[in-house]
């Protein structure tokens, strides 16, 4: 049909053309459509401009690689149309131009394809594995094995490339499955249609069953990919297992951090003050076995102890709320002890506090803490009351040098001194508010009171950063 080209304005052979151009930006895409008719020059330039793009620049995104895959169907789908346009009567010099282009842009699709097939491919065999991985979890652990255990066992072993050179094309598994005690032997294993099968032999350690080597299982080597022997091999899996576990168990105190500092956030004031009779349904506990946590830290639980003020912290509970640090057996132990601890203290500061400061060799500005602790029951995220916290730093505080102690080290010195001191303040300021909550509510508050005006005393007035002593 002769008509008017929609590109190039020349009366021409044309043909109706649709051609899509996907650009992928990761977080963002760009559609563009070109319609219309179109002559065999400007349909074969706008096929191949537009093709290119979208298979080199299309796949950049998640929902972009989705969109790309329509448009290149599209692009292949318009091949016998673009290509059928006759030519004009009159001819057109810019095809000798498109040509080699025409050529380079055959060769671009071809390889974009091949890409996208790979993507494909690896994206499925990924998945696949995956999926595996998750259904012979618990299925391992099985004492009689079963030949769909088996099956999917050894498939997940070729999958993961730890059969030597052995490749998936098309996973069979229609052999016998031989058991005999703590060994056995799958037949019949193919990789792709119209191969010659093989065996695989597995064997089982303490607790699961192992794929450990190609062929029978008497004359056989052992997969020298994985070089893993089966206790090697139970080792790594209870790893793995105790690490999945950590990772579950810490995810449980997280929720339960959240709910408490959401709980403080909105309902501070709500909380009452700690005494015998608040504490009625709890057994009294020394201070020594009540875990410390920074209020600060509870928005994030996995940064660990930091700052001047990290000993607010304690340990253990660092240990148990790390993303990392330690072994996998530690922080398990840590999450265990934790769990079973029914109150926690979380120390809330006062804007006032401040760490002791050095001004000289043996000059010192003393640190002052002001603040509360709120006892909290962890199995049910809430805060239970609070008790007055205040310490500071002690008054005489000196080191022990000679002669020959440099200055520097001096410094040095009087500064690590000052640090254990305000912790230790700390520490017995703790221990004493902790056995305070479980008092009588008029002592309790007593003790408070007689806390706070000490402080207030020792700093020369009655109040001190807006707390007043009543």
């Amino acid at each position: 049909m002769h008509s008017t080209c929609e590109i190039c304005g020349r009366f021409a052979p044309t043909k109706q053309v649709s051609l899509y151009r996907n650009i992928g930006m990761l977080v963002a895409r760009q559609l563009t459509t070109t319609k219309g008719q179109m002559c065999r020059t400007c349909a074969r330039d706008k096929w191949l401009s537009e093709s290119l793009l979208t298979f080199f620049f299309g796949w950049w995104g998640m929902i972009s690689f989705v969109v790309n895959i329509f448009c290149v169907l599209n692009a292949l789908a318009q091949i016998p149309t673009v290509f059928s346009i006759p030519a004009s009567d009159e001819g057109d010099e810019r095809e000798q131009s498109s040509g080699a282009l025409l050529k380079l842009g055959v060769v671009g699709v071809c390889l974009a394809m091949a890409g996208a097939g790979i993507v494909f491919a690896s994206g499925g065999k990924s998945r696949r594995l995956t999926e595996l991985e998750k259904r012979t979890a618990t299925a391992r652990t099985e004492r009689e094995l079963s030949k769909f255990t088996a099956c999917d066992l050894v498939e997940a072993q070729l999958l993961a490339g730890k059969v030597g050179d052995r490749t998936v094309a098309t996973f069979g598994c229609a052999g016998p499955l031989h058991v005999d005690g703590a060994q056995a032997m799958l037949e019949g294993v193919t990789t792709r249609e119209g191969a010659v099968p093989f065996s695989m032999c597995l064997e089982r350690g303490p607790q699961r069953w192992f794929v450990s080597t190609v062929g029978g299982c008497a004359k056989a080597e052992l997969n020298t990919d994985i070089s893993l022997s089966i206790d090697q091999q139970e080792d790594v899996w209870r790893l793995a297992q105790a690490e999945a576990l950590v990772r579950e168990r810490r995810a449980g105190l997280d929720a339960t951090l959240a709910k408490l500092e959401k709980q403080l956030d909105e309902d501070e004031e709500t909380v009452p003050l700690c005494s015998s009779e608040v504490l009625a349904g709890y057994e009294k506990s020394s201070a020594w076995r009540v875990p410390t946590i920074d209020a600060f830290a509870l928005a994030a639980p996995h940064q660990g102890r930091g700052g001047d003020l990290g000993f607010l912290t304690s340990s253990d509970v660092t240990s148990a709320l790390s993303a990392a640090g330690g072994t996998t057996e530690s922080r398990l132990e840590a999450i265990a002890k934790l769990e079973q601890t029914k109150l926690v203290a979380v120390v809330a500061r006062h804007a006032s506090v401040s760490a002791p400061k050095l001004t000289g060799t043996r000059d010192y500005e003393s640190g002052m803490f002001l603040g509360r602790i709120y006892l909290a029951d962890l199995t049910e995220g809430r805060a239970v009351c609070s008790k007055v916290l205040v310490f500071q730093s002690g008054k005489d505080i000196s080191i022990i040098t000679t002669r020959r102690t440099s200055e520097l080290t001096k410094e040095s010195m009087f500064r690590s001194k000052l640090k254990s001191d305000f912790e230790s303040q700390y520490v017995a300021a703790l221990r004493k508010a902790v056995e305070g909550a479980f008092k009588p509510e008029a002592q309790a508050l007593a003790d408070d009171r007689a806390q706070l005006q000490g402080l207030f005393s020792a700093l020369g007035g009655d109040e001190a950063g807006g707390i007043v002593a009543e």
